[in-house]
């Protein structure tokens, strides 16, 4: 059973590698970590590949809830205090982003290329 089995899984693994365009390249997916704080994100901008992710994390001691909030919302995470929040962007392009609790103080980026 377990010879049929990876038989199988080898023959599956040569149909996709098969199938692949030549010369094609994979991206791995990589994620960018911004931290969220009182009043601030860690990083203004942050450029990443299409299929990456950013996480959120929110730091100890923060005293109030923040959001992590694409500005036309078509995302966002819960008001939080602690914990993490992440996206994966599937689309290029520019997303800004802020916090909805301190809209005016806390603003980022986040750059999607090809």
């Amino acid at each position: 059973m377990r010879a049929l089995l990876a038989t199988l899984a080898l023959g599956a693994l040569a149909c996709a590698l098969a199938t692949a365009a030549p010369g094609a390249q994979v991206h791995a997916a990589n994620t960018k970590t911004v931290k969220v704080g009182d009043d601030f994100f860690s990083k203004g901008k942050v450029t990443v590949k299409k299929d990456d992710r950013v996480k959120w994390t929110w730091g100890e001691g923060t005293k109030h809830k923040h959001t992590v909030t694409e500005e036309h919302g078509r995302w966002t995470s819960k008001e939080k205090k602690t914990g993490t929040y992440r996206h994966k962007f599937g689309k290029t392009g520019t997303f800004n982003v802020y916090c909805a609790t301190h809209p005016l103080d806390m603003k980022m980026k986040v750059v999607v290329e090809k």
